[in-house]
C-alpha cells in the first residue's frame, strides 16, 4: 500500500461505515517502501485481518493560509466565504489559519472577476487577477505568499 504514514491509526474493517471506537486498532511506527510496522493500541489483530485507516498523520508543518478580499466585495459576503474555508481548513489539519501575509503559506483572494464576451477573464495589464466586477459571482483565487504573481483560480461561484 502507499500513502502510509508514521502515526497514522488502522482499525479492524467492520464491515460498517460506521467507525466504532470499540474496534482493535493499531498505530504505525515505521514505514519501508514494500512495509509498515505498527503497535497495537488496543485489541487483537490475527493474520488476514483487514484493517481501514481512521485517522492520517501528516507528518509535516501544516501550510499556512492568509484570507483576504477585494475591495468590492460586501463584508456579508467576505465573511461568509471566509466562515466557510475556515471550517474546511481546520477540519483537515493540513492548514492553519495566518494573521495576515506570512513569508510562507498561501493566499486565498476573494474577488468577483469580470469577464469579456467571450468568457475569458478581463485583465488590466500587467496585473496578476482580474478585474473586479460587483455584479459577478465571487471566486477565490490562491496565491503563493512568496511569489504573489502567480494565481491560481481555487473554486468558483462557492460562496
Amino acid at each position: 500500500m502507499s500513502g502510509i504514514t508514521k502515526d497514522s491509526i488502522y482499525r479492524i474493517f467492520s464491515g460498517s461505515q460506521k467507525v466504532s471506537e470499540s474496534l482493535p486498532e493499531v498505530q504505525i511506527i515505521s514505514t519501508e517502501p514494500f512495509s509498515s510496522e505498527a503497535k497495537i493500541l488496543k485489541g487483537s489483530i490475527k493474520a488476514g485481518d483487514i484493517l481501514v485507516e481512521s485517522q492520517h498523520a501528516y507528518n509535516f508543518k501544516p501550510i499556512r493560509i492568509a484570507i483576504e478580499g477585494d475591495s468590492t466585495l460586501r463584508q456579508i459576503q467576505k465573511q461568509n466565504a471566509t466562515d466557510l474555508i475556515t471550517k474546511k481548513l481546520n477540519s483537515s489539519g493540513l492548514f492553519e489559519l495566518a494573521n495576515g501575509r506570512q513569508e510562507e503559506g498561501w493566499i486565498v483572494y476573494l474577488l468577483q472577476p469580470d469577464k469579456k464576451q467571450d468568457g475569458e477573464y478581463n485583465y488590466a495589464p500587467n496585473t496578476t487577477l482580474p478585474i473586479s466586477n460587483p455584479d459577478a459571482p465571487m471566486e477565490a483565487w490562491v496565491l503563493n505568499m512568496v511569489h504573489p504573481a502567480s494565481a491560481y483560480l481555487l473554486v468558483r461561484n462557492a460562496c
